[in-house]
């Protein structure tokens, strides 16, 4: 929270901001900035979600939010940092306007720019660090590095993604079984959607199944039950890693993960560039994103009473919804 909050009085500082306005900004702030707390884990190198957890057990117990420590630590510690920032960022100046004056290769920098305008590759600002004092080539390396390692990076996301969409699709049309107390996925059929529409109902897809449900032998086995709760957890989600990005050789004893890696392989071809604790961070990002996305019900809420809401208006009154699909119809075209 010090460098959060020391980073965001520096920059107030350099753009001759209002410093009581960003206090209250700061102070009102419904919830910590995303990725602050993925941000410390990876800074005390600790295990993915750990601080989140210890979040969670503290606030439970204690009848408080996450947000409130931030606010406690803003009221207790802006005047010093403000203090500590402004000394500092004046013993900057100082030094480089000596070093300027005594060295007539050194350029001297102008106003400082707008954040908008400076590099960045994180959260620190790259500006600090590769500057006019930085020979060309050095400069030029740590900039080519820099670029390199966040399209490596992007690339590892995007690949990440499509192998887990690829793992969610397939319950689509398969569904877990139990044969010989072994778990394996096989190839299922729902029931069709138009066994629960009306006969004369247009529909605009000829063949559509939904994805069918668990076996009652699944959901009678607590062995399956105890990994199927976790699935796409964030333990999970590095299971996952492992298996498909981590060093070649990497198993799973999870029977859900190899059911899977049974239909769906490792290619060889997918093992990243990327330095390993990059990967970290950058696995360390997207479970806490994904974990945001998919934390609560309210999605699957929302969509089951949108499909009730639907099937009602079919059944109970169709001719009025024929009226209403035929006017939507032509109001598009």
């Amino acid at each position: 929270m010090e460098r959060e909050l020391r980073g965001r009085i520096e920059r107030c500082i350099l753009d001759k901001g209002d410093m009581e306005e960003l206090k209250k900004a700061c102070l009102v702030e419904k919830q910590l900035r995303r990725g602050l707390v993925t941000e410390a884990e990876v800074n005390a190198d600790l295990p993915t979600t750990e601080i989140e957890k210890f979040l969670k057990r503290y606030n439970h117990k204690n009848d408080t939010k996450s947000i409130d420590h931030w606010i406690k630590f803003v009221e207790e510690n802006f005047e010093t940092l403000e203090t500590t920032s402004r000394r500092d960022i004046k013993g900057k100046g100082r030094a480089t306007d000596d070093q300027g004056a005594n060295d007539p290769n050194v350029k001297v920098q102008g106003k400082p720019k707008s954040p908008n305008e400076e590099i960045r590759c994180c959260t620190a600002q790259m500006k600090k660090i590769i500057n006019d004092r930085i020979l060309k080539d050095i400069s030029k390396h740590i900039q080519d590095t820099l670029d390199s390692t966040l399209v490596e990076a992007s690339d590892y996301i995007t690949d990440y993604s499509v192998r887990l969409l690829s793992l969610i699709l397939l319950l689509k049309e398969n569904t877990f079984k139990i044969e010989d107390k072994s778990i394996s996925l096989k190839p299922t059929k729902g029931f069709a959607i138009a066994d629960i529409l009306p006969g004369n109902y247009r529909t605009e897809t000829t063949v559509a199944n939904v994805p069918p449900p668990l076996k009652r032998s699944c959901l009678e086995s607590d062995t399956f039950n105890k990994h199927y709760k976790n699935m796409f957890s964030a333990d999970h989600l590095q299971v996952i890693q492992a298996i498909y990005f981590g060093p070649i050789g990497s198993r799973t004893r999870d029977p859900i993960y190899t059911s899977f890696t049974n239909i769906i392989p490792r290619e060889t071809s997918t093992l990243p560039k990327l330095d390993a604790y990059v990967m970290k961070i950058a696995l360390a990002t997207y479970a806490t994103n994904f974990q945001n996305m998919w934390k609560n019900s309210n999605k699957i809420r929302k969509l089951s009473n949108n499909l009730i809401t639907v099937l009602l208006k079919i059944h109970l009154a169709p001719t009025r919804e024929a009226r209403y699909k035929e006017y939507i119809e032509k109001k598009e075209v």
